[in-house]
């Protein structure tokens, strides 16, 4: 019982450091997920309102769906990038 109570504190120090990077990171993906979301959003109503006849709802639907496939998939590779950090430090 006492090797396992001697070896609680180095895996609970981790388990926060691993906390701390995995929240901190994740945090600061979905923040720039939510500022690309709003201006995409916002440059697409903009082209909307100045050129109604160069760009609709269609358009600016169809290139919105394809920025958000680049958002996941540059959360995918952040997310991997991470994992690389995480390891490269040991932080395990």
């Amino acid at each position: 019982m006492f090797r396992y109570d001697s070896n609680l504190g180095q895996a609970k120090k981790n388990g926060v450091m691993m906390g701390l990077f995995v929240g901190v990171s994740l945090g600061l993906m979905f923040f720039l997920q939510f500022c690309l979301f709003a201006l995409a959003f916002w440059y697409g109503a903009k082209m909307v309102r100045e050129q109604p006849e160069n760009y609709d709802g269609g358009t600016i639907t169809t290139v919105s769906v394809h920025g958000i496939a680049w958002v996941d998939c540059s959360l995918m590779i952040s997310i991997k990038l991470v994992t690389r950090i995480y390891r490269e430090f040991d932080l395990h």
